[in-house]
């Protein structure tokens, strides 16, 4: 025999509210003021959290639903057709996986817009973004590519980006990478393709120093 999701109590409780209330709307404090007659006609309260805790469970159950701040009404009665609820479930069912769908697709738009900042299109190119920040070495810089060349190996484009006024420690730090007589960033040599300066904003202009790397 299948188990009701829902333990007496609760259906009692849902009785309660369909008896006393039918569809009209009602504050979970009317809810406290019924009482169900127990098999030695003893009446019980209920406790105010316990009865809000339950009537919830009614709404989660799809039997209730919240039409107001405080405020219930019977969703499904006692006296609708099995078609009824099986209607009634379906289309709250159809209405939650689609909520769920649009969730995963706005999520999967999100990442694959995060995805997409870092790179940058220049000139048909997809150039691979690494942020400098002002106290950013020459070691880290050339770490953080290594790393990158070795992620990706078959990308060979780079852009270092930080704000405008931080252009001459870009270059500073782009001249040592790409001196030959230095030691290359592991088994590649890089080498400078240009630079630029955006941003509609005078205050908050990003520089961008593009390279590619060359030779194994």
């Amino acid at each position: 025999m299948v188990e009701p999701h829902l333990p007496p109590t609760r259906i009692e409780l849902y009785l309660d509210c369909w008896e006393t209330f039918g569809t009209e709307e009602f504050p979970v404090e009317r809810v406290r003021a019924t009482q169900t007659t127990q098999a030695d006609d003893a009446p019980s309260g209920r406790s105010r959290g316990d009865v809000q805790t339950a009537v919830e469970t009614l709404v989660a159950a799809g039997l209730l639903e919240r039409v107001g701040e405080d405020r219930y009404q019977v969703r499904l009665t006692p006296e609708d057709e099995l078609e009824d609820w099986i209607d009634d479930t379906v289309s709250r069912v159809s209405s939650l996986h689609e909520a769920v769908q649009s969730a995963r697709r706005d999520r999967d738009a999100r990442v694959s817009e995060s995805d997409r900042t870092a790179a940058v299109d220049f000139e048909g190119t997809t150039y691979l973004r690494l942020p400098v920040a002002p106290e950013t070495t020459v070691a880290e810089v050339a770490r953080a590519l290594t790393d990158t060349f070795e992620t990706d190996p078959d990308h060979e484009h780079v852009v270092l980006t930080a704000p405008a006024d931080e252009a001459a420690h870009v270059q500073h730090i782009a001249d040592r990478l790409c001196d030959p007589d230095t030691d290359r960033v592991g088994s590649y040599s890089l080498q400078k393709v240009t630079t630029e300066v955006l941003g509609p904003d005078p205050d908050s202009l990003t520089f961008r120093l593009y390279l590619t790397r060359s030779g194994r």
